[in-house]
């Protein structure tokens, strides 16, 4: 299983405590206070975060729009099958686990 950790909007998200570097962000794109993929940039460019890979959700953006302004490892198109997410999930964890 895995260990998750959640926040329900950006402002939580920012002000979580540091130093534990996560296996995998999961970001959704439409959030209350702000974007997943500016969150996505931040990340990115974070020299401490920027090797976690990151898996972005949308019902309403698609896959180009998404890596066209991040550089996010997966993209899940909502409503998604259980099944196939948590595949990607694991695929990308496994693949920074190796890397």
């Amino acid at each position: 299983g895995y260990k998750v950790v959640s926040f329900s909007n950006v402002h939580d998200f920012m002000n979580r405590k540091s130093g534990e570097v996560p296996d995998l962000f999961l970001l959704d794109v439409m959030l209350p206070d702000g974007s997943g993929i500016e969150v996505c940039g931040e990340l990115k460019s974070n020299i401490d975060l920027s090797k976690s890979p990151v898996i972005i959700m949308s019902a309403h953006a698609s896959l180009d729009e998404v890596t066209s302004l991040c550089k996010a490892e997966g993209f899940i198109q909502k409503p998604f099958d259980i099944d196939a997410f948590l595949d990607k999930v694991r695929v990308q964890i496994d693949n920074a686990n190796d890397g």
